[in-house]
């Protein structure tokens, strides 16, 4: 009799481990696989909206301009002044640092200011 009570402890002693490990793997889910579906969520979009003229930053550590941008591959002029372009693949682009139209409201918004004084 004594053998078949500890079978059955034993049993539940497996359930309540199974239960722990269910809990821990719905915990890993939202603290490391959620988060970093919504960072490559985010970061394709960032790269579907890239337009002419925005300035990036790709992986290398490069800074420039979007001069072109076709399929997977941008054209980033690095430097204005020699008219020094790159061409990088678009999955290299890492950020955005500002966007054109970004540019253009602050420019509004100050010109504004400026009218008002």
């Amino acid at each position: 009799m004594a053998q078949y009570t500890y079978l059955l402890q034993g049993d539940q002693n497996w359930l309540q481990v199974g239960g722990l490990i269910a809990i821990i793997v719905v915990v890993f889910y939202f603290m490391m696989f959620r988060p970093q579906k919504k960072e490559r969520e985010r970061l394709r979009m960032m790269l579907d909206n890239l337009h002419k003229n925005d300035e990036v930053i790709t992986a290398g550590g490069i800074h420039g301009k979007v001069a072109a941008i076709k399929e997977d591959i941008i054209v980033i002029k690095i430097d204005e002044n020699s008219d020094v372009k790159m061409r990088v693949s678009k999955s290299a682009v890492v950020g955005v640092v500002k966007r054109e139209e970004a540019k253009e409201d602050e420019e509004e918004e100050e010109e504004e200011k400026e009218k008002k004084d």
